[in-house]
């Protein structure tokens, strides 16, 4: 459960909100690549400046990536007031990033960052979903897309509405995937 602060006035709501966007929009992704010395993450792949299309060209850029993503809405949150506006601006700064023409990521890692800084316990079973699938499939897309299913769920179920429209919001930047997963793909490996 979150801590539910009022706002006295609406200048405080729009600097916060402005500063969790602007956090949430450092494209970790293209600057891991730079300074590694790999090709930009938009140029290959997906085009997409996440984590696993980072990691199609560098296991361990992808998890620096990661970590990055992760981090950049998860210590803000621990710090500013929680409501949905603020909850939601990392995740809407990492997948509409001004820095990268208003594109980005796919927001998993910056959706796990939201969780664990804001309903923990939700962030712990997603985590817990992603990687049973992934090791199960071998398809992180796939794993995301189970993920986000899960958690819409859960979180209708418990009455969690904010996990639920990040998990929805997050499934809806996996539209790719829906298009390229064939059913071939994704039950051979449980067989």
């Amino acid at each position: 459960m979150i801590n539910r602060v009022k706002y006295t006035n609406s200048m405080g709501l729009f600097l916060e909100s402005l500063l969790l966007y602007l956090l949430g929009s450092i494209p970790f992704g293209p600057i891991i690549c730079y300074a590694s010395n790999l090709k930009p993450p938009n140029t290959y792949g997906s085009q997409n400046i996440g984590a696993t299309n980072v990691a199609r060209q560098n296991a361990l850029a992808g998890v620096l990536t990661f970590i990055f993503d992760f981090l950049k809405s998860f210590i803000p949150l621990l710090f500013i007031a929680k409501n949905p506006i603020t909850i939601f601006m990392p995740l809407l700064g990492h997948c509409y990033s001004p820095f990268c023409k208003f594109k980005g990521g796919k927001g998993v890692a910056t959706g796990l960052g939201i969780l664990a800084a804001c309903y923990p316990n939700y962030a712990l079973f997603g985590f817990s979903i992603w990687v049973i699938s992934y090791l199960s499939t071998q398809t992180p897309g796939l794993s995301s897309i189970a993920t986000c299913s899960f958690l819409i769920i859960t979180g209708l179920w418990y009455s969690e509405i904010m996990v639920s429209l990040c998990a929805l919001f997050i499934l809806t930047r996996h539209k790719d995937n829906f298009q390229k997963i064939q059913v071939s793909e994704i039950w051979n490996p449980l067989f």
